[in-house]
């Protein structure tokens, strides 16, 4: 895969975003995920968090989306203790955000199972977990790769966790709807 450097294109899309003529992008710490360079992101993601949180004050989807891919670079790189006050406060955006059951909030609650698992505090880890695949589960159509990838991670936090049981059928859950 082609990485994108910064240049010339970047910097329009910046300035026609201020000017309001487009919407935000996280493009390049995109095109950085899963590869060697993946870290070199994470100034980016910052720099894109703050500039969301200056030009939009308060609870902004953008915002919350910018913290949902700050918290999920830094679980992939192994920094669990600072992904997860970051996917907790993207929770909490999402909530006040929309209330009720959402995709992004889901998929929110599930990240932040994932990082809690990392950790091992499966008192966090689990009830965020239920929460995030209930609302795939009612959200997401069958055969969805998102929701059979999260019972799956759903599957091994229990597995990991000691319900052997509850994982078996999260697991056999994901595997049929993949």
């Amino acid at each position: 895969r082609g990485l994108v450097a910064p240049g010339p294109s970047l910097i329009r899309n910046a300035l026609a975003f201020i000017d309001g003529d487009a919407e935000p992008t996280l493009a390049l710490p995109t095109a950085l995920a899963g590869t060697p360079r993946e870290a070199e992101a994470e100034p980016l993601i910052v720099e894109a968090l703050e500039m969301d949180r200056r030009l939009f004050p308060g609870d902004h989807p953008n915002t919350a989306h910018a913290l949902y891919t700050l918290a999920g670079l830094r679980l992939r790189l192994g920094r669990v203790a600072d992904a997860v006050p970051v996917a907790a406060e993207c929770v909490a955006m999402q909530r006040r955000l929309q209330s009720g059951a959402h995709i992004p909030l889901a998929m929110s609650l599930v990240l932040l199972g994932r990082a809690r698992q990392s950790q091992k505090d499966w008192a966090g880890s689990m009830p965020a977990f239920d929460e995030g695949v209930t609302m795939l589960r009612r959200l997401m159509p069958d055969g969805s790769p998102q929701l059979a990838r999260s019972l799956w991670q759903w599957g091994s936090a229990r597995l990991e966790s000691g319900d052997a049981p509850g994982a078996q059928s999260s697991h056999q859950r994901g595997i049929v709807h993949h």
